[in-house]
């Protein structure tokens, strides 16, 4: 079916107010014209659909070769010895990932001739691929060195060969292994597990394809590129929790996030200044020195901790009920004490290493300080609970590294076709808690 190139086709623009017409013929005449936007944006959202079709295929020669020849040899009693006990370690938790992969391109292919919409379909799912991205970045950091041990890289290559070298295909096995050779596909086992944290990077790659070339401003889109980006790195700080000494992280510390930053201490005379990795919870921020160990891998030494419902922030924004003004131009913001004297002798400053993770720590810290100080303006009060609330589903996906569960909600498959063609119902897919994530 050809697609009509006015700026009204239902094709290509939202139900929309006379402002967001007159905002769309303007980018029309600027840079956009309507043939040229759609070709555009079909090209990633086409990439989008087949590259989770060629995940699916990458992650079945997992799921039909390798992970059962690794439990028939562990049955059977002849599998190396240092790979004994080690599923989980080995392959994480690869089969839900499949299976969620197999789902999830569904609900991509419902979006194909509607690709500014596909940011629905990220929402009502994002939530899952947070806990299973997580589960995975996790496990693979964590455990990642013995797939390069000389006798597991000698056992599943073995496996590899004796399948692909002829016709011999594993038990109730789809695999065509002459398919895999003309899409010039590598199906050695590393490479294949690598797949999922390759995936992540694509999906923020084609996202950000779209907000670009979309006529018009997409904020389903961009919330969701901001959170598949906030995955590893989430996922990274999480393993970096692990590796504190001198502190116990309990189950009751909700972890947020982790950067470093360059910290200045108003209670240090000397060498103010300091290098820290930073971690930050929902109710106290962690400081800690970066070291190598005697075995040359990275440990963090706690320093300090800042219990949020002692200070409140300070920061670029011009809000006289809860900051001050600290240098913008230099990535900054501060902590200060309650209930003393507005100095900087009293406030710990946070150098960060670039303005988005400035920006990042600011919102959240925003977030968190507003929402438990007890003495904030009551007319901020009704805003921060209404702010809380938005983002409850979100927060509750900040878990220690204890509190990790094999439990994970259902997610449902949304129509394009349905009543999210009117604009007041298309938004309601812009935050993740209204669809029951």
């Amino acid at each position: 079916m050809k697609h009509k190139s006015e700026p009204n086709s239902p094709n290509f623009i939202r139900k929309s107010s006379s402002h967001d017409e007159e905002k769309l013929l303007k980018l029309k005449d600027q840079r956009y014209t309507w043939p040229l936007t759609f070709r555009d944006l079909r090209k990633p959202m086409n990439l989008l659909i087949q590259g989770e079709k060629d995940g699916i295929d990458y992650l079945r020669v997992i799921i039909d070769m390798y992970l059962p020849e690794y439990r028939k040899a562990n049955k059977n009693g002849i599998l190396p010895s240092s790979l004994v006990g080690k599923e989980k370690e080995i392959f994480g938790n690869i089969e839900e990932i499949y299976q969620f992969h197999q789902h999830f391109v569904t609900e991509l292919e419902l979006y194909k001739n509607n690709p500014t919409d596909v940011g629905c379909a990220f929402v009502n799912n994002i939530q899952r691929i947070r806990d299973i991205y997580c589960e995975y970045t996790i496990n693979k950091e964590q455990n990642g060195a013995i797939h390069h041990e000389a006798e597991t890289v000698r056992f599943f290559t073995q496996i590899l060969h004796k399948f692909s070298g002829n016709n011999n295909k594993p038990i109730n096995s789809h695999l065509d292994f002459v398919y895999y050779k003309e899409k010039n596909f590598n199906v050695n086992f590393d490479s294949v597990l690598m797949w999922p944290v390759q995936r992540l990077f694509k999906y923020s790659m084609l996202l950000n394809e779209l907000i670009q070339f979309a006529p018009y401003e997409i904020k389903e889109i961009k919330i969701v590129k901001e959170d598949i980006d906030g995955i590893t790195s989430y996922a990274n700080g999480i393993v970096k929790l692990a590796d504190i000494e001198d502190f116990t992280v309990t189950s009751d510390d909700i972890f947020c996030m982790a950067d470093e930053f360059v910290v200045t201490e108003p209670k240090r005379v000397f060498k103010r200044e300091k290098e820290y990795q930073v971690f930050l919870f929902e109710t106290s921020i962690l400081l800690t020195k970066k070291e190598k160990n005697e075995k040359n891998s990275m440990r963090y030494v706690f320093k300090d901790q800042i219990m949020l419902n002692d200070v409140h922030l300070v920061e670029h924004l011009n809000d006289v009920h809860l900051v001050e003004h600290v240098d913008n131009g230099k990535n900054k913001f501060g902590l200060r004490k309650l209930n003393v004297v507005s100095s900087s002798d009293n406030t710990t400053i946070f150098k960060a290493i670039n303005e988005k993770v400035q920006l990042q720590w600011i919102k959240k810290l925003r977030e968190f300080t507003v929402a438990i100080d007890p003495n904030q303006d009551p007319s901020l009060s009704k805003k921060s609970s209404t702010t809380t609330l938005a983002n409850d589903n979100y927060r509750s996906s900040f878990r220690s590294p204890h509190s990790y569960s094999s439990s994970r909600p259902s997610s449902s498959t949304t129509d394009p076709s349905s009543n999210r063609n009117s604009r007041s119902s298309r938004d309601s897919c812009e935050i993740p808690h209204s669809n029951g994530i």
